[in-house]
């Protein structure tokens, strides 16, 4: 889907394999750090790859032809309705029309990614501020105490009713 907003070319479509590719090579640090601790493997290419080859749903977005952001969802229960949503950006979507275009659609890509579940869950570095402050914002709580992944502080945030 190809948006015009004041002047700039917004594209949300679904992530090939050489937009994961891409991802990889221009991945926020703190994003391939997150990546790195959760899987123990510093292959950023391959994990985008598999991400790509196993999600339910994986999508990208551009702003002007420069890729912004890629997310989407592992279903991880038909029975109890539970996912995994994920999302990982480029440094770009901190410039000033990325970063609106991001928030303007935020509420409405998470409630279409996970609304048809009765939760949805993950984690994220302890330190990954922007990514915490965003996540709040959507609405997901976060427990209170910190799991330790390979020596290292993740908080799990949640979205839905809690079992």
């Amino acid at each position: 889907m190809i948006i015009e907003n004041v002047g700039h070319k917004v594209e949300i479509r679904e992530m090939t394999p050489a937009d994961a590719k891409l991802m990889a090579e221009q991945m926020r640090p703190i994003d391939k750090f997150e990546y790195m601790v959760q899987s123990g493997s510093d292959n950023i290419e391959l994990a985008m790859e598999m991400v790509h080859d196993i999600a339910t749903v994986s999508q990208c977005a551009y702003i002007d032809d420069e890729l912004i952001c890629c997310w989407g969802r592992f279903d991880r229960s038909i029975i109890m309705q539970e996912c995994n949503p994920w999302m990982v950006a480029t440094d770009k979507i901190e410039h000033k029309i990325a970063k609106r275009m991001f928030l303007k659609r935020s509420h409405e890509t998470v409630r279409d990614l996970v609304g048809n579940f009765d939760r949805a869950w993950n984690q994220v570095y302890q330190g990954n501020k922007l990514t915490i402050r965003w996540l709040k914002w959507i609405g997901f709580e976060f427990s209170p105490d910190p799991e330790i992944i390979s020596g290292h502080p993740f908080l799990r945030f949640e979205y839905g009713r809690a079992e």
